[in-house]
């Protein structure tokens, strides 16, 4: 709902600031090389990733063909967010996959805007990219818990009461 221009505009406003840059193209557009080159965090789902490279994106090596081809363009981590299939990670040291949180789904409408959050206020308190990724499938299996967008969204409270009722 912000138009592309603002969003690219921005973009290049925070690199001047050497402020790192996660980008959430969602809906996903054609994004400019010199957009990519340079972000810090490219995170999608499995059908703005196809979108994104023209690449099938069904299988786990698919995803990471096409994961590849945007750290060739300069993006620094790609994280794919993949439902009840977990998290694919990827930067130029190496990949992760975690599984997801089992829960029981109502409404998948905020899941990703509650990854997003979860991922992002991790990396903000200065903690490891695995451990951030962790919390924010954590934030987004619970947001699917409960109906609605804003309504589903977990506190803080809830966050880590769900974390640390995990093994």
């Amino acid at each position: 709902e912000i138009p592309l221009e603002t969003i690219w505009k921005s973009i290049l406003l925070a690199r001047n600031h050497e402020v790192p840059v996660l980008l959430n193209p969602s809906p996903v557009s054609n994004i400019p090389d010199d957009i990519l080159n340079g972000l810090e965090y490219l995170i999608l789902n499995e059908s703005e990733l196809s979108l994104l490279t023209r690449l099938p994106t069904g299988t786990l090596p698919e995803i990471r063909k096409a994961s590849e081809i945007l750290l060739s363009k300069g993006v620094k981590r790609v994280i794919l967010t993949r439902g009840e299939e977990g998290c694919f990670y990827l930067d130029k040291e190496g990949e992760a996959q975690l599984p997801a949180f089992i829960v029981q789904p109502v409404d998948t409408t905020a899941a990703g805007d509650a990854f997003i959050g979860g991922f992002a206020s991790s990396l903000i308190q200065g903690v490891d990219i695995r451990s951030a990724l962790k919390t924010g499938m954590a934030a987004g299996a619970l947001a699917v818990t409960k109906a609605g967008a804003q309504t589903s969204l977990p506190t803080c409270e809830e966050l880590d009461n769900f974390l640390g009722n995990q093994n």
